[in-house]
């Protein structure tokens, strides 16, 4: 059973996040092992471990968009895609910035005295703004890929089903979240090198 099946979805490329934890909420009451007879238990875990897995999936825009791939296809994206123009470029600046970021913060952990460390304080104010700036970035990028997906999304309720859009949505999808996740942790050691 796919996950769309799981709460009984049609498969789509966009779902309403509220109705789909409103779902999850009812089903994982009704599937807790707390809800059902002390022999029933193992195999109660066991549907809310797989009512979670599907949750997840549906949640998460890229792992929705891969199942829906695999889907429409009959087999799984490939776990890496080609990014070109823009997207490559922003993803070539993001890289850059956590190399940047990396090579500073070694530098600091590195330093010997406190007074170099503490000369480190103005570059380190300039990387938190660096990554900040690219966190903002980062994040229009992934409302123009919300509004590709609702794009996507219409044009699939039309019947219009463009598996190779999918695809790419897929992979710009999690791209844009690797690169989130990425500046991220770059952002709290930033922060825990000024403490």
């Amino acid at each position: 059973m796919n996950a769309f099946e799981t709460f009984s979805l049609n498969p789509r490329p966009l779902l309403d996040r509220e109705q789909l934890k409103s779902l999850y909420l009812k089903k994982a009451e009704e599937r807790h092992p707390d809800k059902v007879a002390d022999g029933d238990k193992e195999a109660a875990g066991k549907k809310l471990a797989e009512l979670n897995r599907a949750f997840e999936t549906l949640v998460s825009d890229p792992l929705r968009l891969a199942l829906l791939e695999q889907l429409v296809t009959g087999t799984a994206p490939a776990r890496t895609g080609r990014v070109v123009g823009a997207d490559a470029d922003r993803m070539m600046r993001m890289a850059e910035i956590c190399r940047q970021v990396d090579a500073l913060l070694l530098r600091r952990n590195r330093s010997m005295s406190a007074i170099e460390t503490a000369m480190m304080g103005g570059e380190i104010m300039e990387a938190t703004g660096a990554v900040h700036s690219a966190q903002f970035e980062i994040a229009e990028w992934n409302r123009n890929l919300q509004e590709a997906l609702a794009t996507l999304d219409e044009d699939w309720n039309r019947g219009v089903k463009d598996a190779a859009r999918v695809h790419e949505l897929y992979h710009l999808f999690s791209y844009a979240e690797k690169a989130r996740q990425e500046l991220e942790k770059r952002f709290l050691k930033l922060a825990e090198s000024l403490e």
